[in-house]
């Protein structure tokens, strides 16, 4: 099944714009708006057992987890097919694959922390990568072309992203999730980065390291040469080992400045990247769930507000065209909306009803009520053996002469 795209408008606000635009009365409204509610709590419970197998596999290789390993090893095959699964889950949720090739480039452009990266794959086993929605983000640089001075630009950014890494050597498995990602500066997400001194800085140091050297050169020279003549060649075994010394002291400044750059630029990157976090782990991994009811849930119940209000039902390709019209004129937004995906999500959940000539129709309200109350009265029924045993006890208990 297609699953739905990425909407980026908040449930609640959605949910206001389909009831107050495509419903006539105040009891329609009202009944959609409960509508959405027994159906989001529905496509949580929906989403959650889909991933269980996730969340049960991955407390084998959560680096957080408090629990004893497993007494078995873990295989390659059930890595790959977490990947693979994890991979249908971030599609549910709107989310895209970036390829390896696209990260490698986003690595040789420019990045925010005006450094120079090297991405070490060898360290990396496994890792995939997964992008969310585009946004702007304000961005202070010194550029040339602004002859170095403060320049306050807006740079492209990812909303969200996901990443799964498995190390080298490594029996863990890494989820992060982050936000407001620039675009180029992605790989900065990696582990296994190494920053490298921008020309910038280097000019800087090997200029003032250089110049100072030069100079004690200099001075040493100028010492030399007005020193007395019987004092000339003692003075020189002297000079010589101090000469050394110097040049020892101001080449240690210039290493020494290098490495304070450097940890610099580490410090930044790492603050950067924490306030950027807002989930690892067994917590990202429960936030990709509840992305993945939301966005479903999203296109379920735009699919049934235009569906409902058509009457005699549309097409998919009809759906689709008059969602992403909707989406362009209410929320400035370009969607390409899967009407097919949409139809057969209600029809998961027992809404659609028989159409003709392709058309799909939806149940009315107070039968759409029913049926998803009537799903939930299933979820939580014991199984028929359990409740036929539960009645003979029950029986039993009432007439104890028959025990």
């Amino acid at each position: 099944m297609t699953e739905p795209l990425f909407l980026p408008v908040a449930l609640s606000t959605l949910v206001d714009h389909l009831a107050g635009d495509l419903f006539s009365d105040e009891a329609s409204r009202r009944g959609f708006r409960d509508l959405s509610e027994l159906t989001r709590r529905l496509m949580s419970h929906f989403a959650s057992q889909a991933t269980q197998p996730l969340v049960t596999f991955y407390r084998h290789v959560d680096p957080d987890c408090e629990f004893v390993a497993p007494g078995r090893a873990i295989g390659e095959a059930e890595i790959e097919e977490f990947f693979a699964s994890f991979a249908d889950c971030c599609d549910s949720a709107g989310f895209a694959p970036m390829a390896a090739e696209t990260l490698v480039e986003a690595a040789e452009s420019t990045p925010s922390v005006k450094a120079e990266v090297d991405i070490n794959l060898a360290e990396i086993k496994r890792f995939a990568i997964f992008t969310r929605g585009t946004g702007l983000r304000a961005t202070t640089l010194r550029p040339v072309k602004n002859l170095f001075r403060l320049t306050e630009i807006e740079t492209a950014t990812h909303r969200r992203v996901i990443i799964l890494i498995q190390s080298s050597g490594a029996a863990h498995l890494s989820i992060q999730l982050y936000k407001d990602v620039v675009k180029d500066d992605i790989e900065l997400l990696l582990p296994s980065i190494n920053l490298k001194m921008n020309l910038l800085d280097r000019l800087k140091l090997s200029g003032t390291g250089g110049s100072s050297l030069v100079s004690a050169v200099k001075l040493a020279r100028t010492l030399l040469l007005q020193s007395p003549k019987l004092l000339a060649v003692p003075f020189k075994a002297l000079l010589i080992p101090v000469m050394v010394l110097v040049g020892l002291i101001y080449g240690g400044k210039t290493v020494f400045d290098y490495s304070k750059i450097k940890s610099h630029y580490l410090e930044t990157l790492r603050k950067n990247l924490y306030s950027l976090c807002l989930a690892k782990n067994a917590s990202a991994l429960s936030r990709l769930t509840d992305m993945q009811a939301e966005e479903r849930l999203k296109s379920a119940l735009v699919a049934y507000a235009f569906l409902h209000k058509s009457g005699r039902g549309l097409s998919a390709t009809e759906l689709s065209s008059e969602v992403d019209r909707y989406v362009a004129r209410h929320f400035a937004l370009r969607l390409a909306f899967d009407g097919q995906g949409a139809i057969e999500l209600l029809a998961e959940l027992g809404l659609i009803e028989s159409g003709e000539l392709g058309r799909s129709r939806v149940s009315g309200l107070s039968v759409a009520l029913t049926r998803i109350d009537e799903a939930w009265d299933e979820l939580y029924q014991a199984p028929a053996a359990h409740r036929a045993d539960e009645s003979a006890l029950a029986g039993g208990l009432q007439d104890p002469a028959g025990l």
